[in-house]
């Protein structure tokens, strides 16, 4: 599970902002929200609030860039990393990106840091928290372009062979988790750390991803039971009763859903483009709600009420802190009316994102405020509004005279 993530220099993040999953002491929907593990209690949802391009999506991003440098092997030594720094001003443009990453495999406590410029990864390094012991450091020397890969006194390789090759595996421009997937070699932290990114952290899922076309993967695959996914649409209002798939060359709709008529009997399944995109919308996160429920699993989601009703996306919310244990979401979200509901979410669940005076992403949990801003009694959406909580946008009159 992600305990916490931070941010240095990259897009219109400037000075280090941290995303935590690190529970407060308050006992609030504990059973809903909290589990412990390694010792540590850890949140299984963030939802992040704000106005547009006030940085939300770049840390569902950052998470997504780090998921891809920890797994996918760079395909040449002249390629450039995907490197975007704050360009606010001059001089974070010449700076490195960083990130720094806590979790736990395992049951046990890793900190993953990274430094990366355009050309090359500067530095890392994986340490066991719980041990308190360093699993490996990484340098670059830029004049040669080579990697060194110093390992802790308590994870030695095997011998000199194997870390001359992962050392000559690993590109300078790619991570020493990539280069060990290109490597013949057992390591058991390393396997343990490159398998928490690839299997349990998911890529982001953007407002315009084809969930369906994932939904039916994970179907094609077995990782889904589609007959398992009908009880959750039939939650959610929509009044389906079964899911026809049929190969693509028996029909031009392959994918067909069947209603429950006012006679309590099925319909001729009804071809999936007549949906409306709300309805399809849910079909493919019911996928994702599946996966979060039957195997541990990170999921980012931006925009996450993108052609969803707000009582469906707080039900779609609901049910995985109800059903799911040691999975985690990440969302950000516009709906507002989520701020109303203290009643059913927790205070250190909510964070925000607003742009400071040098137009560099500031980020905050709602917890960070005092009792003076907001109180137990306090209606939270009515606090926003007012402005007393940030994240809102700054916007002018009305008047726009075109003819100036």
């Amino acid at each position: 599970m992600i305990v916490k993530f931070s941010i240095t220099n990259y897009g219109p993040i400037r000075e280090t902002q941290t995303l935590s999953f690190e529970a407060e002491k308050s006992e609030h929907l504990e059973d809903y929200y909290v589990v412990t593990v390694a010792g540590h209690r850890i949140l299984k949802a963030a939802i992040l609030f704000g106005p547009n391009a006030s940085g939300k999506t770049y840390i569902l991003n950052a998470l997504n860039f780090l998921r891809n440098l920890a797994t996918v092997p760079t395909a040449s030594k002249t390629a450039l990393l995907p490197y975007e720094p704050f360009l606010m001003d001059e001089e974070s443009r010449s700076e490195p990106t960083e990130f720094e990453i806590d979790f736990v495999q395992n049951d046990d406590y890793y900190r993953y840091n990274i430094k990366l410029n355009r050309q090359c990864v500067l530095y890392e390094r994986l340490r066991s928290q719980s041990r308190r012991r360093i699993v490996y450091t990484r340098t670059t020397d830029i004049e040669s372009q080579l990697t060194k890969i110093v390992f802790g006194e308590d994870y030695q390789v095997k011998n000199d062979v194997e870390a001359a090759t992962l050392s000559s595996n690993t590109l300078w421009n790619e991570t020493v988790l990539a280069g060990f997937t290109k490597t013949n070699m057992a390591h058991k932290a390393l396997q343990a750390v490159h398998v928490w990114f690839q299997s349990y952290l998911a890529p982001m899922v953007n407002p315009r991803a084809d969930l369906t076309r994932f939904t039916l993967d994970l179907i094609d695959m077995g990782y889904v039971d589609k007959d398992k996914i009908i009880p959750i649409l039939k939650k959610a209002d929509f009044n389906i009763g079964g899911v026809t798939i049929r190969k693509s060359e028996e029909s031009d709709e392959p994918l067909r859903l069947v209603h429950i008529g006012p006679d309590g009997k099925p319909t001729d399944d009804i071809p999936y483009a007549s949906e409306s995109l709300g309805t399809q919308r849910y079909f493919g996160l019911s996928g994702i709600l599946y996966m979060l429920i039957a195997r541990s699993s990170a999921f980012p989601i931006d925009e996450i009420e993108s052609s969803i009703h707000p009582e469906l996306v707080k039900h779609f919310l609901l049910s995985f802190c109800t059903n799911s244990k040691y999975s985690q979401l990440l969302v950000t979200t516009h709906n507002r009316e989520l701020l109303n509901d203290k009643d059913i979410f927790r205070s250190d669940i909510i964070q925000f994102t607003e742009k400071d005076e040098n137009f560099a992403t500031r980020l905050y949990r709602l917890s960070d405020f005092g009792t003076d801003v907001v109180r137990n009694t306090s209606n939270v959406l009515n606090a926003y509004n007012a402005g007393k909580l940030g994240a809102f946008p700054r916007l002018s009159d009305y008047y726009i005279d075109i003819d100036e």
